[in-house]
């Protein structure tokens, strides 16, 4: 593992600070100290750190400025979602929670946004219709 990066899943970035992720699994729990220290040390404001949930940054997507789906699938959870929402709720970012299929990892593997207004997403993975994200 070592040698392997993964770094879109330490947490989420919007333009007023970051959000520090939890692992579910643990063979990277160490990972997230080290990420916690590597975005102090770039100067990085940290808004909050997910703590009782699961959250990994592959289930965190923009789908416009101040709207944010969350993907709950294998690695992220519905208590990761909801300390996510609240979180975010004092900036103004409206969050959406996305389930889909466990077997799909992370929402980034299954619903990826090619354009403003156009995304690529296997329907067959997500149980919900992601419409509903665009209501607003």
């Amino acid at each position: 593992m070592s040698n392997s990066v993964f770094a879109r899943d330490f947490g989420g970035c919007v333009k007023e600070g970051y959000i520090l992720g939890r692992f579910r699994k643990q063979i990277r729990f160490s990972e997230r100290k080290a990420y916690a220290q590597k975005m102090a040390a770039l100067g990085m404001p940290k808004l909050f750190a997910v703590e009782k949930g699961y959250f990994e940054g592959g289930d965190f997507a923009f789908l416009n400025e101040a709207t944010i789906a969350i993907g709950t699938l294998d690695r992220t959870d519905h208590q990761g979602f909801l300390e996510i929402k609240a979180g975010l709720a004092d900036y103004g970012y409206q969050v959406f929670e996305v389930p889909a299929k466990s077997a799909y990892l992370h929402l980034d593997m299954c619903f990826n946004l090619v354009a403003d207004h156009l995304a690529v997403a296997y329907l067959q993975a997500c149980q919900v219709h992601l419409n509903a994200c665009y209501s607003n």
